[in-house]
């Protein structure tokens, strides 16, 4: 089997073709809303959320992983948050806001970075925990 033909097996989409679960930004998806940034709440949740109101309906947006700390410690706010994605889950049934992506990269355009592995000593490794 050859390159061509494992790729074939495992491309699955046109590449301009929008995701299926990417619902647009925050202003896109909600635009008459207001919205409370829960960056903790009383029960201890694992991840901070929006709650958004709008038509007197309450509906809460998820923090990924990655985004919830920079929320909770301010460094990102309702001004950043406005412009990210917006993400339903279908098996959740749950609405999720994350980071943008960067967008297509050319692969010729990337620099191949050259691995140098550094020997550590076992005081090295005691020091970084």
């Amino acid at each position: 089997m050859n390159v061509q033909e494992i790729l074939n097996g495992i491309l699955w989409k046109d590449a301009t073709a929008p995701s299926g679960n990417r619902m647009g930004n925050l202003k896109d998806v909600f635009p008459d809303a207001k919205v409370l940034i829960v960056r903790k709440s009383r029960n201890n949740a694992k991840r901070a959320s929006i709650m958004v109101e709008q038509n007197g309906k309450v509906t809460n947006v998820i923090c990924s992983e990655d985004l919830t700390p920079l929320v909770r410690d301010g460094r990102v706010t309702e001004e950043h948050l406005a412009g990210f994605p917006i993400i339903y889950n279908d098996k959740q049934n749950s609405l999720y806001i994350g980071f943008p992506s960067q967008g297509w990269i050319e692969v010729k355009s990337i620099k191949v970075a050259e691995y140098k592995p550094t020997v550590v000593s076992a005081q090295d490794v005691a020091d970084f925990s």
